[in-house]
């Protein structure tokens, strides 16, 4: 855990009332885009313009994907994280919700997506995080608080703190 924590530096002081970590609307738009309209029209074009056939099933197997980028992300994927006293409050474009810092059992990569990190807690629940510029120093805050959290970032995720780009993380005020 020694070498990944040298990739989370701790950027507010222990009891800071809040620090954040917002993805600008135009990214989330743009991943959305990238995830979902993309695979489609890849896809449309294999059949139309390789196969040279109708795709059998097509608007059934259109309305399962749709069904699915919809669920992962509208539902699941946080775009947005804050960090209050203790408490963790995430936003999906469609659902939000809160946990406790102290509920957190680790931090780790998705096992799918290399530019998502996933937060468990101990019963089970995963939550999803977009990870650009300024996760590392979010999950910084957060091993503030819980210093015996095992925080791993994907090797995206500890890239995207290298490129030169506006950080998505909000140190506190306090």
């Amino acid at each position: 855990m020694g070498l990944m924590r040298q990739w989370i530096s701790p950027s507010v002081s222990p009891g800071s009332p809040r620090c954040s970590y917002h993805l600008p609307a135009s990214h989330v738009v743009a991943l959305i885009a990238l995830f979902t309209l993309v695979p489609a029209a890849i896809c449309e074009a294999f059949f139309d313009l390789v196969i040279r056939r109708d795709l059998p099933y097509g608007t059934l197997i259109w309305a399962a994907v749709i069904c699915w980028n919809v669920y992962w992300f509208l539902l699941r994927f946080a775009y947005a994280v804050d960090v209050e006293e203790g408490t963790l409050r995430w936003r999906a474009p469609l659902r939000s919700g809160s946990l406790s810092i102290s509920e957190l059992r680790r931090v780790r990569p998705s096992r799918i997506f290399s530019n998502i990190e996933i937060l468990e807690t101990g019963d089970g629940a995963r939550l999803p995080v977009w990870a650009v510029k300024g996760f590392g120093r979010l999950m910084g805050a957060v091993a503030n608080e819980r210093p015996d959290l095992p925080v791993l970032l994907s090797l995206q995720g500890r890239w995207a703190e290298r490129v030169p780009v506006r950080s998505s993380f909000r140190p506190g005020t306090g």
